[in-house]
């Protein structure tokens, strides 16, 4: 084949002219079944076949034309169609002489060497001189089709060098917490985005997903997947072996039950001692339902039947605080025996309870009993905040020295007119309880707009 009917055959390629290409691979079929897969294969593999006998240098420079270039593309797509391995290998050796780019790890897949494969893979030298992305490179690991091989990468993943995108399209489908918790833990190392790991959770099943709910800090992104499946994950709710690696929060007990349950369920299961215990929900798990469910009628005849539902002392005195009953907390504090209560704030999900309670008379009715409580001296700080009361912020922090808090009284010295400003993230839901104490010290505290607290 002549450069005049390579150039013939590229137009017919770029033009939809099968009557010209059905010539040219002699072929007797009509136009119309030269699109089916099949027949269309035998034509690239036949007129491959002659454009080898014939002018291949140029046909290669056409491959070298501009990118986007359709006789680039289809040039590529008939050489991979060669049954000639060694011809192919040697174009991908001038890859760059033809400005390939990403097209040439689709002549290195059409080679079907999978020991040639994994030599580029290999070679990170190679990686560059024949300008493969991580992309291409990941993708190429994949069509080795040799499991034991894509593990093996993947468990190497850092010594690989691949980020992004690029990492995602490898492991995607593997099934293995381990190396997917592994990569949400050092997500800033692998430079993965949102949208990499919800693309990554989205493509592992259900009973993986419950693996890792107990192997990695974004719980959040791996309940947010779980939700989308309400079915399979109501029966991981109802397993007790499933349900111990939850450890739910708040916000995820919430999200769990209002994807599965309608509310006169949820009310059903907190009434019924013998189903918290089926499903071992937590003190907080239970406040967090009830907090959803919004009713507060159903709260107090729920703190009234104490005995007959088998509440303890945490339950009731959570409870009595949620439903904001001045006098049954009064009552429930004033009681000689001790408490079995658990109200510290370095306890995540007791930390947005009390935040989102705004209710300072009820927070100082339990600063008074701080001792029986045994709150710590974390607590019994940010609960002083929340009291919103100026004068008890100010006595607490003039006997700061018998608390546990860094003072080192430094004095320094500023040029006139200079301020100093202080920005706190750490302190997360308790921001506002910081803007509580404004007046103090004569310090003045805003709110920063670029910081929103999404919950």
């Amino acid at each position: 084949m002549d450069a005049n009917e390579i150039d013939e055959v590229l137009n017919a390629f770029n033009y939809h002219k099968h009557d010209v290409l059905i010539r040219y691979a002699g072929l007797e079929i009509s136009a119309k079944d030269a699109l089916k897969v099949d027949n269309y294969e035998i034509i690239k593999r036949r007129i491959m076949d002659k454009i080898e006998k014939g002018d291949f240098e140029h046909f290669l420079s056409k491959m070298g034309e501009k990118r986007g270039d359709y006789d680039a593309n289809f040039c590529v797509d008939l050489l991979c169609s060669s049954s000639n391995v060694e011809l192919i290998k040697s174009v991908v050796e001038r890859s760059k002489e033809f400005n390939l780019g990403f097209r040439v790890v689709n002549l290195i897949e059409s080679t079907k060497d999978v020991a040639y494969m994994k030599e580029i893979i290999e070679t990170k030298e190679k990686w560059k001189d024949l300008g493969i992305t991580d992309n291409g490179i990941a993708y190429l690991i994949r069509k080795t089709n040799d499991q034991d091989y894509i593990k093996e990468k993947v468990h190497n993943i850092e010594e690989l060098g691949i980020k992004s995108d690029s990492i995602v399209k490898l492991v995607r489908g593997l099934h293995e917490p381990e190396i997917i918790a592994h990569l949400l833990e050092r997500r800033e190392k692998f430079e993965l985005s949102d949208s990499n790991i919800i693309e990554l959770l989205d493509s592992i099943d259900f009973e993986t997903k419950v693996e890792l709910l107990e192997k990695t800090k974004y719980r959040n992104f791996v309940a947010s997947s779980m939700i989308n499946e309400p079915d399979k994950l109501k029966n991981a709710l109802e397993d007790a072996k499933k349900r111990k690696k939850f450890h739910l929060n708040i916000g995820e007990a919430v999200s769990f039950f209002d994807a599965v349950y309608q509310s006169e369920d949820v009310k059903e299961i907190i009434e019924s001692k013998e189903k918290r215990e089926e499903l071992q929900l937590s003190n907080n798990e239970i406040l967090a339902l009830l907090i959803k469910l919004d009713e507060p009628e159903f709260v107090e005849s729920f703190i009234n039947k104490k005995e007959e539902l088998g509440l303890d002392d945490d339950m009731i005195c959570k409870l009595i605080l949620f439903a904001k009953n001045e006098k049954e907390l009064d009552d429930f504090l004033n009681k000689q025996e001790d408490y079995d209560v658990n109200l510290q704030l370095g306890d995540l999900d007791m930390m947005i309870f009390f935040c989102n309670l705004d209710e300072p008379e009820l927070v100082k009715k339990i600063l008074d009993k701080s001792e029986k409580l045994k709150l710590d001296e974390d607590t019994i700080c940010k609960l002083t905040l929340l009291t919103k009361d100026e004068k008890t912020i100010e006595d607490f922090f003039s006997k700061k020295e018998e608390y546990d808090i860094e003072n080192t009284n430094k004095i320094i010295k500023l040029p006139n007119s200079m301020t100093i400003g202080i920005e706190i993230e750490s302190e997360g839901d308790m921001s506002n309880c910081i803007c509580y104490a404004e007046k103090l010290n004569g310090w003045d505290c805003k709110e920063d707009g670029s910081l929103l607290n999404r919950g």
